[in-house]
């Protein structure tokens, strides 16, 4: 048992160190302004994504339809 609480401790301390770094770009004051920046100065808007492997004829027929209609050209998916 006292391992246990031991170990819990540690952690909350690693946690209570790394927090404020990890989310809000490295205690700079506040959470950093979202974008990409480019040469000329200017932010881009970006979306953060990520795609899962599959194989398309295992998708159901709902998604499929679904994901046909979202996505833009030339993207359409048959």
């Amino acid at each position: 048992m006292k391992t246990k609480t031991s170990l819990a401790l540690l952690a909350l301390a690693l946690l209570l160190l790394v927090l404020p770094f990890g989310c809000n770009g490295g205690g700079s004051g506040g959470p950093r302004p979202l974008g990409v920046a480019t040469t000329s100065g200017r932010r881009l808007p970006v979306i953060d994504m990520h795609l899962h492997t599959g194989e398309w004829d295992q998708i159901p027929k709902v998604a499929q339809d679904f994901l046909r209609d979202a996505l833009p050209f030339p993207i359409k998916l048959d």
